[in-house]
């Protein structure tokens, strides 16, 4: 097989949105992040997200809203209405922002240039299905429990058996499951019990003995009033020059050691381009304690240093960063990342900040992030050594 041209991406950054387009070999992916502009109207950041969509010709294969619960359930109505998609799985989360407004914050995945098929099951559009040529991916949004009143442990295993049934009507498994994000209301009560359940789930489906996913677990309510709600993304390598793989930590010990079962970042490798997806990260030493305690700027720096050895152990930098949500255990800690990103000369992540709980009390912040970059011609020759 013949190496592809390498993807040509171009990124925007300005007030309220950050725009990064990436135009492959078979399609147009486009990553937007939107956030609210001072005394705006939620209806005005919605027709800003339909017109950035609209302008970059891409069909929504992700969503994820964070701002005021009880205002979801318009919002979702309204963006539904505004993209003429009635059956979009939207993502609609609990997340004070700094400024409080309704929506603290929006992150798109979008598809230009290719076809976007729904994933349809049980009579409902559960999330959308994208074939860039060498790779299947599966996108899943908004997945919540069968029964919203059951005990958690019953509402985890309910959730962890839709996702596997979902995959399982795209033609995948767990097995090609490579991130979910994970939001459990009232995370500190119950993390415990979640890691037990999705622990037991994986071992009893092997993911453990294959490709244990990159994960988010944060605590913000939703829109179902379930006792979470997840998103999932799966992919399906139809070449064998396509590669997914786990990613270890520099400067952390595996999640599994201390009993949570998530791996730091997955990696996607293609003759065009490698994507990094790093699972929420906070201020851990490398034994898995709890580094920095009562200390927000602490815990920021060590934050950062970890996704930052995460992403130079891998050819990359925090310029590649495509989506990051930064999540504060109090939002009016959020100027301290602001000042971190001015200090490493950094104009501005692509991030959405919310206020939300940890899996732990002392935890005060946690960042996860999607890294995109072009793969240098050097790099790929070395990978096809590496392999023959």
């Amino acid at each position: 097989m013949s190496v592809a041209s390498n993807p040509r991406m171009e990124r925007q950054r300005k007030q309220g949105a950050d725009v990064t387009s990436i135009s492959r070999e078979h399609l147009r992916e486009v990553h937007l992040t939107l956030r609210p502009m001072p005394n705006e109207r939620p209806a005005m950041m919605l027709w800003r997200l339909e017109a950035l969509l609209r302008e970059h010709d891409a069909t929504v294969v992700r969503i994820e809203v964070f701002g005021q619960v009880a205002a979801h359930e318009e919002t979702a109505a309204r963006i539904r209405k505004l993209l003429r998609e009635p059956d979009l799985p939207i993502l609609c989360l609990e997340g004070r922002g700094p400024a409080n407004p309704v929506i603290a914050g929006i992150h798109v995945f979008a598809i230009g240039d290719a076809t976007v098929e729904p994933l349809v099951v049980d009579g409902a559009t559960v999330g959308r299905v994208v074939d860039d040529g060498a790779t299947r991916h599966v996108l899943l949004g908004d997945v919540a429990p069968a029964n919203c009143s059951a005990s958690r442990a019953d509402q985890t295993r309910s959730l962890f058996d839709r996702v596997e049934k979902c995959v399982g009507a795209a033609g995948m498994s767990m097995h090609n499951v490579v991130r979910t994000w994970m939001f459990l209301d009232d995370i500190l009560d119950w993390y415990g019990l979640f890691n037990a359940v999705r622990t037991e789930f994986f071992k009893s489906h092997k993911v453990l003995n294959h490709l244990v996913p990159a994960s988010t677990g944060v605590g913000v309510k939703n829109i179902h009033n379930a006792a979470l709600v997840c998103g999932v993304w799966a992919v399906d390598q139809k070449q064998s020059s396509i590669s997914v793989r786990e990613l270890g930590s520099p400067l952390q010990c595996p999640a599994p050691q201390y009993g949570s079962s998530f791996s730091r970042a997955i990696e996607m490798l293609t003759p065009e381009y490698r994507r990094v997806l790093i699972s929420g990260t906070a201020s851990i030493h490398g034994g898995g304690a709890t580094a920095r305690v009562d200390d927000v700027r602490g815990q920021i720096d060590l934050t950062m240093d970890v996704v930052q050895a995460i992403l130079s152990a891998n050819a990359l930098t925090l310029t590649a960063a495509t989506r990051a949500t930064a999540y504060f255990k109090d939002i009016a800690h959020a100027p301290l990342f602001e000042d971190w990103c001015r200090q490493k000369g950094l104009l501005r992540l692509p991030c959405v900040s919310v206020q939300a709980d940890g899996c732990r009390d002392d935890l005060l912040f946690q960042l996860e992030l999607d890294a995109v970059a072009q793969i240098a011609p050097k790099i790929e020759r070395r990978r096809r050594n590496e392999k023959d």
